[in-house]
């Protein structure tokens, strides 16, 4: 689905390629659109099938980097979203923003912009500024966005940044292998994390039974959780669980 500005546009305006996920006409974009951006005002759009019509803004996600809208009318079928992610280096579609596509021999250490699909026509997820999001990731950001126009995600209260696959912290800390991982750079006081015992340097590799090893995935897992939930933490060479109690805000 390509949304289309309207000729009075600012220039902010949307231009990009949507995957249709119910058959309501929501359709999801891998891009952070403010509401504020668009308005209220319906926004020319074409289908899949080449069908003019309009779509709504639904909410839009800015830690993951996603955008909903609600097209008037459509005539396709809703994605099927895939449960995994690419491996290195199998063939996958690529989707650009734009609409263009490839088959690309994909690399999870620079994966493509846009929608990846998989050779059984899955959506793998969502490519953006060198991350990707799993499309079973982004499923709960995408649910809620469709519910309630927002994100409702708990506050763990922890300052983190990732840990790449070049990371010299993996050479110091053996057993972290090529697991994908987050370190906890600074604990909020009277915070989740604070009581449920985290520690500045753990290693959170795990948020339930969801890897978690950049921002934006982080962000999806966190916003699929509620009440008390085990986080898998790699402290020094020691593999360690403990539960927190999530609050979503």
């Amino acid at each position: 689905m390509n949304v289309v500005p309207r000729p009075d546009d600012a220039p902010l305006a949307l231009y990009a390629v949507g995957l249709l996920v119910d058959d309501k006409g929501h359709a999801v974009f891998p891009i952070y659109v403010d509401h504020k951006s668009l308005g209220d005002a319906a926004l020319p759009a074409v289908t899949g099938a080449g069908e003019f019509t309009f779509a709504k803004f639904v909410g839009s996600d800015q830690r993951t980097n996603l955008t909903v809208l609600q097209l008037d009318k459509h005539g396709g079928v809703p994605a099927a979203l895939g449960h995994r992610r690419p491996e290195d280096g199998v063939l996958t579609m690529a989707i650009a923003h734009d609409g263009s596509a490839k088959l690309v021999v994909w690399s999870n250490q620079h994966p493509e912009p846009g929608f990846a699909i998989l050779t059984d026509g899955s959506m793998a997820g969502f490519g953006f500024n060198g991350y990707f999001l799993g499309a079973s990731q982004a499923k709960p950001v995408v649910d809620q966005l469709i519910a309630t126009g927002q994100v409702h995600r708990a506050l763990l209260g922890v300052l983190t940044r990732e840990v790449g696959k070049e990371d010299p912290l993996r050479r110091q800390r053996r057993q972290l292998g090529t697991s994908p991982a987050i370190r906890i750079l600074r604990v909020q006081n009277d915070s989740a994390a604070s009581r449920g015992g985290r520690l500045p340097d753990d290693l959170i590799l795990k948020i339930g039974d969801e890897p978690v090893g950049d921002a934006p995935t982080f962000a999806a897992v966190i916003a699929s959780k509620s009440g008390e939930t085990v986080l898998h933490v790699l402290r020094g060479e020691q593999m360690i669980e403990r539960t927190v109690n999530l609050q979503p805000q």
